[in-house]
């Protein structure tokens, strides 16, 4: 689907983890993501009149996300009876089941129509974390940024949002990480932490740009500027640090271990040495582990 010329990246990570925030940076880097009649950002006539007030409720500085690239991830979790609440227990081989010949079709149109042409492009969505392997069959150059945030506070923005109890975002938390983490394992990729969007922005936004081949891309004064108010801490409302969140009450054991280690390997950043290459492979490692105990989980609560 890609050619030479061509370099799609891919957002993924937990829903309210910094995805749009992230996949607007990128955009500001000169990463395509779509017309603006296409995106959930200012113009929302896409979308079904009933559902434009809860879209500019939830997310108010816009999703930056591709309508329909986000309805077909949808649809592809429903094809095997789940959704974004209810990730599916995926079957084995399911990237190529013939059960999803038409989304396969639908995906391919779809890209071709929206990012012929451009030579770097991408789009975010949450869901990518669950259905990657999918789009991965499609875009084999495809790279990742994996969104993280604590559990703790995503935890209460699903509940803000969503009426979201605190077992199921915990449980969703656990499933979109653990997924992003083994769908990237051995591609390339870039792990990048909500809180470190405030606590060192230039450096964040200076690695995502670095990522996407476009160092320096943000320097100028008006990207500076537009930064400024992408990155705006009144939207950072729930605060807990590391600690308090590794030591919350409520939190499984196996959550906040799998939190500790994505913090420590997105701190290793876009270091390039034999240890983060071995701490990553541990990381995603457990990430597997964790992911399959989960699925076990999910099959015995629906027999």
């Amino acid at each position: 689907m890609s050619s030479a010329r061509q370099t799609p990246i891919c957002v993924l990570g937990t829903s309210r983890s910094g995805t749009s925030l992230t996949a607007r940076v990128l955009n500001l880097a000169g990463v395509y993501l779509g017309s603006p009649e296409d995106l959930l950002g200012g113009d929302l006539s896409q979308i079904p009149a009933a559902d434009r007030t809860k879209a500019r409720v939830a997310n108010q500085e816009g999703f930056w996300e591709h309508y329909r690239l986000m309805r077909l991830n949808e649809r592809i979790l429903r094809r095997f009876g789940g959704s974004w609440r209810e990730p599916p227990v995926l079957p084995e081989g399911w990237p190529e089941s013939t059960e999803l010949e038409q989304e396969r079709q639908d995906a391919k149109a779809l890209i071709a129509e929206t990012f012929a042409g451009r030579d770097l492009w991408g789009w975010k969505d949450p869901r990518n974390s669950l259905t990657l392997p999918f789009w991965r069959s499609l875009l084999p150059d495809l790279r990742c940024v994996v969104c993280l945030r604590n559990p703790v506070d995503v935890g209460a923005s699903l509940a803000r949002r969503d009426g979201m109890e605190s077992k199921q975002a915990l449980d969703l938390w656990l499933a979109y990480v653990a997924a992003a983490l083994v769908n990237t394992s051995g591609s390339p990729r870039l792990l990048v932490s909500y809180e470190r969007y405030f606590d060192d922005p230039a450096g964040t936004v200076a690695r995502l740009a670095r990522f996407a081949g476009r160092d320096g891309a943000l320097d100028a004064p008006g990207a500076r500027r537009q930064l400024a108010e992408a990155v705006d801490e009144r939207l950072w409302r729930n605060r807990t640090s590391l600690r308090d969140a590794v030591g919350a009450a409520g939190v499984p054991s196996q959550i906040s271990a799998l939190h500790l280690v994505t913090e420590l390997l997105a701190a290793a950043g876009d270091e390039d040495s034999v240890a983060t290459a071995e701490l990553g492979a541990a990381v995603d490692l457990y990430a597997e582990g964790a992911l399959a105990a989960y699925d076990r989980s999910r099959a015995a609560g629906a027999e």
